[in-house]
């Protein structure tokens, strides 16, 4: 069993991975839904949206599997966090990799999986969208490919909804500057509807610079709103 290599930024994406906030292997009910839909769309009969940690992997939306985790040196989307595209193994056991995998020669006996990577603002990959077969495949096309990394992105959407919420809760000092980083458009707002917070993502969808949108009513920017 060849193990993933780490990466020399690998502290960095550690430190990215805690801004999530996620340290039990309860789903979420709408990542839960996207590995649903991944696990139907692959006729797959395990899905998992998977946050990779220093020792194990976190499942935080899982289908097919009762465990809420497993040790990072033996799992398969260990090996995508040094990839910029899908991770693809069509069957396991012909693959150096895994073929002597734990996870291959034993329960959940992986023989097919294909994951795609869960990337955070810092461009560090965190987890992975991921399916998987005990029977081997004989492809994954073009349509496939381009079906997966949809869905990963709606993955690292959710994740990214995550990653804010936790650093709401955590207080103004680690909002704001997770916000600011955030590739989603996020916009903050006084009790009198005024904006106070408006990070680079909301300029360019709405067209208007940080400085012309604060202090302005939000709905002002919101047409169909008013």
């Amino acid at each position: 069993m060849r193990r993933a290599k780490i990466s020399a930024d690998e502290g960095a994406r550690l430190a990215a991975v805690a801004e999530y906030g996620l340290s039990d292997p309860k789903a979420d009910p709408r990542l839960q839904e996207i590995a649903g839909a991944a696990a139907r769309r692959f006729e797959a009969p395990v899905a998992l949206v998977t946050l990779v940690r220093q020792a194990d992997q976190l499942f935080v939306a899982r289908l097919g599997l009762e465990e809420g985790s497993t040790p990072r040196d033996v799992s398969f989307c260990s090996h995508a966090l040094g990839s910029d595209d899908l991770l693809v193994v069509l069957d396991a056991k012909l693959d150096p990799r895994f073929t002597d995998n734990p996870l291959v020669v034993g329960p959940p006996y992986v023989r097919f999986y294909a994951g795609a990577p869960l990337r955070a603002p810092s461009g560090h990959i965190i987890g992975t969208l991921c399916v998987i077969d005990q029977r081997p495949r004989g492809g994954f096309s073009a349509r496939d490919r381009q079906a997966l990394r949809a869905l990963g992105l709606r993955a690292a959407e959710r994740m990214e909804e995550l990653r804010l919420a936790h650093a709401r809760a955590a207080g103004p000092a680690r909002f704001r500057p997770a916000a600011a980083a955030s590739s989603e458009a996020v916009a903050c707002t006084d009790a009198q509807g005024r904006v106070t917070f408006w990070n680079e993502a909301a300029a360019r969808l709405f067209d208007v610079a940080a400085s012309e949108a604060t202090g302005s009513q939000l709905v002002d920017f919101l047409p169909s709103l008013r």
